[in-house]
């Protein structure tokens, strides 16, 4: 059975992606997510159902495109 990320696990893992230097990758956050709890996703598309993962991602990337503009 796949693990899957726990609530209290996320948090941490939006910190991390909101303390990120520059505009972050979904290989990036996959990163993260594997430092955070040992769980290695295969790609980006199964992080769809964390909302709020999906929206620091998109958040990251409208605030370096705002930083650089």
């Amino acid at each position: 059975m796949a693990r899957h990320l726990r609530l209290k696990d996320v948090p941490n893992i939006i910190n991390e992606i909101n303390a990120f230097d520059g505009k972050i990758t979904w290989d990036d956050v996959i990163d993260i997510i594997e430092e955070e709890t040992g769980i290695r996703y295969k790609d980006y598309r199964a992080l769809y159902k964390h909302d709020d993962i999906v929206t620091a991602y998109n958040e990251n990337h409208a605030r370096v495109e705002r930083d650089a503009g």
